[in-house]
């Protein structure tokens, strides 16, 4: 079997090296380039001045309206001892609405040319007609303003830019991270061939000749072959009913796809001791387990042909690992340059506020109890860059019915306005409806299976709860896989992924001779 030589590998390494150093300095050189922050800065000023126009036009709307009651009045023969002073004070308003120092300057203009109002009514109507058509000729200027189609073209031509400027900087993240992954993968090889190497053969010496026997021995064939066929029987048996029958889980990517027909995106190693929060992306980005979530973002890039705007994460049991799974993933894809936000949907069992540090005094369940405020004003930032989080709020008594309500909908469509990606925590999919609920609002679902403790029923019934609302299921993340069975099933290949061929043809016939035994015995 033709293999590489460490001499070979080294040189390999030696041009990953290269690619990862020319990959990060592409990216450095962009972010110190890059005008990011100066265009969304310029998009935020001209939005307020959109705003501003707005704000002008529902004041002189107001306006308008009370001129016109009290000019209505004037006209019905209405006449008081405060007439003139209701009409100084409306002038009073209509100036000062007008001339605030915030306003830009193609909105300051005035109405103290009319001077004060008269003692005759007559005069007070004649006077009045003269303000309303002012106010009215004022508010068609502003109209006109938030109508201008230059200032609505720059908007989006500074919008289209920005997001140019932040597509190549993910582009330049993607490419610097994979650089570095190959590395890696490269480097631990070329170490490992280099020790092989280094192992010598063991010395072999001549002991003594062989005895030559006095009498033929002749084997026992018949009780040989009779106890081979017994012991190996039921030796057969034992492990195919351990392996198939009392391990009723999922284990590794392979029963991912037997069990579910769908691919494992990434495989998550266990945190290592010491990560308290969970957040390992952050304590400890050189672990496996860190690894794991980058690959799970790399993944979920090329995954669908449409972008993910909104993925929902659950898994089919509690306790199975997917706000961890949540959180990290919101992290590296934070870390890679995308406005993130997260969004705790669990409003039974809520962690992610807890995971960060945050308070959960406010949040989803705020929004959705109708305080009629924006989304956006709930969204709290984390130590991490990029990343904001949406706590669930106040446990509320009714979960399932805030969720199910059109406000939900109209919630996640505001937040994708607000970043690149969101990504929401639900409950597990078998516990309660809710995941069910939000799996229809969103671009797509992740599903979480546990390694050794997901058990398969329980998988396969997320599944076709899932499935039955038209969910768009993306594919499965494989939480804490131990790196010895990751070793072993993603070894392409080597000695091992031929031994689990292997091992797969060898199982097949002790599977149909258990059931067979299990059906005559009338067990199953």
């Amino acid at each position: 079997e033709n293999s590489l030589t460490p001499e070979d590998l080294q040189s390999q390494v030696d041009e990953a090296r290269q690619s990862y150093q020319e990959a990060e300095e592409a990216l450095s050189k962009f972010l110190g380039n890059n005008q990011i922050d100066a265009l969304s800065r310029e998009i935020a000023s001209k939005k307020n001045t959109l705003a501003d126009y707005y704000a002008a036009k529902r004041e002189l709307d107001r306006l308008i309206a009370d001129a016109k009651a009290l000019r209505d009045q004037l006209r019905e023969g209405t006449t008081s001892s405060t007439m003139r002073d209701s009409l100084s004070l409306l002038l009073i308003k209509a100036n000062a609405s007008t001339l605030s120092s915030g306003q830009p300057a193609d909105l300051q203009f005035s109405f103290g040319q009319l001077g004060g109002f008269a003692e005759d009514p007559a005069q007070q109507l004649s006077e009045l007609e003269t303000l309303i058509a002012n106010l009215e000729a004022r508010r068609d200027e502003v109209q006109n303003l938030i109508d201008d189609p230059l200032l609505q073209r720059e908007i989006l031509r500074l919008e289209e830019q920005l997001e140019r400027e932040r597509a190549r900087q993910r582009q330049l993240t993607s490419a610097r991270n994979l650089a570095w992954e190959t590395y890696q993968t490269l480097a631990n090889k070329a170490a490992e061939v280099e020790v092989a190497s280094q192992v010598k053969e063991t010395e072999v010496r001549f002991a003594m000749p062989a005895v030559k026997p006095e009498k033929p021995i002749k084997p026992r064939k018949k009780l040989n072959t009779l106890l081979a066929s017994v012991v190996g029987g039921m030796l057969a048996v034992g492990v195919a009913f351990l392996i198939e029958y009392l391990d009723d889980t999922i284990g590794t990517p392979e029963d991912v796809r037997r069990t579910l027909g769908l691919s494992t995106l990434s495989s998550i190693a266990p945190l290592p001791a010491g990560v308290e929060s969970g957040l390992v992306t952050i304590s400890q980005p050189r672990a496996p387990s860190s690894e794991g979530f980058r690959a799970l973002r790399t993944q979920l890039q090329i995954a669908t042909d449409k972008p993910l705007k909104a993925l929902l994460v659950t898994s089919p049991n509690p306790l199975e690992g997917k706000s961890t799974i949540v959180a990290n993933l919101g992290v590296v894809m934070a870390q890679a340059g995308w406005s993130t936000v997260l969004v705790d949907s669990d409003m039974r069992r809520p962690v992610l506020h807890d995971m960060f540090g945050l308070s959960n005094a406010e949040g989803l369940s705020t929004v959705l109890s109708g305080d009629g405020r924006d989304p956006a004003e709930y969204l709290q930032a984390t130590k991490v860059e990029n990343l904001r989080l949406l706590a669930s709020g106040p446990l509320p008594p009714n979960p399932s019915e805030l969720l199910s309500s059109p406000r939900i909908e109209e919630v996640i469509q505001q937040l994708k306005g607000e970043a690149d990606v969101l990504l929401l925590d639900s409950p597990a999919a078998l516990a309660v409806t809710d995941a069910a609920l939000l799996a229809k609002r969103v671009d797509g679902v992740l599903l979480v299976v546990e390694s050794g403790v997901t058990q398969r029923g329980s998988a396969q019934q997320a599944l076709e709860g899932l499935t039955k609302v038209g969910t768009n299921l993306v594919g499965v993340v494989l939480n804490r896989f131990s790196p010895g069975a990751a070793a072993e099933y993603y070894y392409y290949g080597g000695d091992q992924a031929q031994r689990r061929r292997k091992a797969d043809i060898i199982r097949q016939p002790f599977r149909r001779l258990l059931d067979n035994v299990i059906r005559r015995t009338g067990q199953r």
